[in-house]
């Protein structure tokens, strides 16, 4: 009786050590992806279930012309490989721990056990819990730098075609300009030639006029002169 409440005991703060250590443990398929599991309780015992996979995202790969992005990109595939491969490693050694963690469980059901042996799983599911950590913060930060060295090479691309089309939009823009002044220049010469041709036109108007009157005058002279020519006529006949 004593041992088995010694075992109990053990197990749940071998548990609670876990939990605090890591705060949740998460189970990993050796393709890369990560299965968080989940505690239940279930009839006095403890068990883990995994939650759907949720696949690990990675930057996808963006084209460019530079020929040094292309080569840059060959080799961060290359370390993501390695970082999936190391990734598949450490997922092995969940598992190891995982079935630890059975075997734990399974023995807790038998009438006795050794105090001694319990500590040494103990000490030893902590200390490979704290080496899978270190080793995925290690993954974490190599990702991170890839990311940042990515980063920083597009930025220096984009500045480098943006400098290399700088020259050419300078020109058409100078060239858009002069045109702009030169039809500018057109343009106020039409104006003045069309205010000149107005008046040319009203200038014409008036002199028009002007015959109108006077040919409107010289046809009364003549009806005058034609009355005064056929009252000559009868005094002469």
């Amino acid at each position: 009786m004593v041992h088995s409440l010694l075992t109990n005991s053990c197990f749940s703060r071998t548990l609670s050590l876990l939990q605090r250590t890591d705060g949740s443990l998460s189970y990993m398929q050796p393709q890369g992806q990560l299965y968080p599991l989940v505690a239940q309780q279930a009839v006095g015992t403890q068990q883990m279930f995994p939650l759907p996979p949720t696949a690990i995202s990675m930057p996808p790969a963006i084209s460019s012309p530079d020929s040094h992005l292309s080569v840059f990109l060959a080799e961060t595939r290359t370390q993501n490989s390695e970082v999936r491969m190391g990734v598949a490693k450490v997922a092995d050694k969940v598992d190891q721990v995982l079935m630890k963690l059975n075997d734990l469980q399974h023995h807790r059901s038998l009438p006795a056990m050794e105090p001694s042996t319990l500590l040494m799983s103990i000490q030893k599911l902590v200390s490979d819990n704290e080496q899978l950590r270190a080793e995925l913060q290690d993954k974490r930060e190599k990702i991170d730098l890839q990311n940042e060295k990515m980063y920083q090479l597009l930025h220096s691309n984009q500045k480098y075609l943006e400098q290399c089309h700088d020259a050419p939009l300078k020109t058409l823009v100078l060239t858009l300009q002069q045109e702009k002044i030169k039809l500018g220049d057109d343009l106020s010469k039409a104006l003045s030639r069309v205010s000149t041709l107005e008046l040319q036109v009203a200038s014409a108007g008036k002199t028009e006029q002007g015959l109108g009157e006077e040919v409107l005058t010289m046809s009364s002279q003549l009806k005058m002169l034609q009355s005064e020519l056929e009252s000559s006529r009868q005094v002469l006949q």
